[in-house]
């Protein structure tokens, strides 16, 4: 409502700003544990009652335990290669406020999108308020509907304000700073072949090109081998070249199927 003044910062209000020191070494120790992977041992940066206060879709976790088991664990199933970097940190006695990104591979089914291999950038914002050394609450936004983007799925269909924008947000990576067209190259780059490899990995590839691999080379076989099978002449050399016959079909199979779902793709409207 126009006028209104209701009290602000009521959390902050009696803030201990004796405890910047303190707080910013929690944090700076936390986030290495991050990086660590070290889900197990976060007991070390927070109280085991603390409070983790997500926006829609990351939830809300009441305790260590459901942090890890409700968090964590599922977070880290979904996105593995997975680094933390806080951009900007402001700290002010008991409280610490950060905004950065984490870059990873989306490796299991996440919103329920089935793994790509693709490499994704994860925006998100942290307030920690920190007691005695230990985080007691972390309110928490993670941007999902930009990972989903990333991924190919689109959850507000078309209707998303940056249809009003003039320009799309800056994308940046912690991995080369100085030469930025080289590492945007290395990171498309890696991420091309992790995508290429999960496609070839999955089932209706793999069975379909096995299928190719077991009819076309037994004619092929038979074909080059029959006699020396059926006269049992099977040296090293021609076990290897049988091996070859079986191999170079299901490879041929397996590239045409990827390139082809990977061109499907690239066509998919966005």
């Amino acid at each position: 409502m126009k006028g209104s003044r209701p009290a602000q910062a009521v959390l902050t209000a009696g803030n201990d700003l004796s405890k910047t020191e303190e707080t910013l070494a929690t944090i700076d120790a936390m986030v290495d544990g991050l990086n660590d992977h070290d889900i197990d041992n976060m007991g070390r940066f927070f109280h085991p009652d603390f409070r983790w206060i997500g926006n829609a879709g990351c939830g809300f976790k009441q305790g260590l335990k459901e942090f890890q088991d409700g968090w964590q664990r599922p977070f880290q199933a979904a996105f593995s290669d997975k680094v933390c970097i806080d951009e900007a940190r402001v700290t002010q006695g008991e409280w610490c406020a950060a905004f950065g990104r984490q870059e990873a591979v989306h490796s299991g089914e996440f919103m329920g999108i089935e793994p790509t291999g693709r490499r994704v950038e994860i925006r998100y914002m942290d307030f920690w308020k920190v007691e005695n050394g230990k985080i007691a609450d972390n309110w928490v936004m993670v941007d999902f509907p930009y990972i989903m983007r990333q991924l190919g799925a689109d959850p507000f269909q078309g209707e998303g304000w940056e249809k009003f924008d003039s320009g799309a947000m800056p994308v940046q990576s912690h991995t080369d700073r100085t030469s930025p067209c080289r590492n945007r190259q290395m990171q498309e780059s890696f991420s091309g072949r992790v995508h290429w490899l999960a496609a070839a990995s999955r089932r209706d590839v793999v069975v379909r090109s096995g299928w190719v691999a077991v009819v076309v080379g037994s004619l092929l076989a038979i074909i080059n081998h029959g006699n020396a099978i059926l006269a049992g002449q099977l040296d090293m050399e021609r076990v290897l070249k049988i091996g070859l016959t079986y191999l170079v079909p299901y490879a041929v199979a397996t590239w045409s199927a990827v390139q082809t779902s990977l061109a499907a793709e690239a066509d998919a409207p966005d």
